[in-house]
């Protein structure tokens, strides 16, 4: 009982998702599908553990009508 669990990330595995992440936008649940796709079983906690501690985390961009559109006020309104 108890006791150390290696990480299951490792290896190969490791410098892949690494890779990955680093390439483009993702989701927690897009990389354990990936994974399981490259033939290792991980859970949603796991990725989001390793992500964290590697860095690779990255803030979505929001979108909102305000900032696809042009300004609220005309140019030569006074702020305020």
């Amino acid at each position: 009982m108890g006791g150390h669990k290696p990480r299951a990330i490792a290896g190969e595995h490791r410098v892949w998702l690494i890779e990955r992440c680093r390439a483009q936008a993702f989701t927690w649940r897009g990389l354990v599908a990936e994974l399981a796709e490259r033939g290792l079983q991980v859970d949603y906690r796991s990725v989001w553990i390793f992500v964290h501690e590697e860095g690779l985390s990255y803030k979505k961009r929001r979108w909102s009508p305000a900032s696809a559109t042009a300004p609220m006020s005309p140019p030569d309104a006074a702020a305020g």
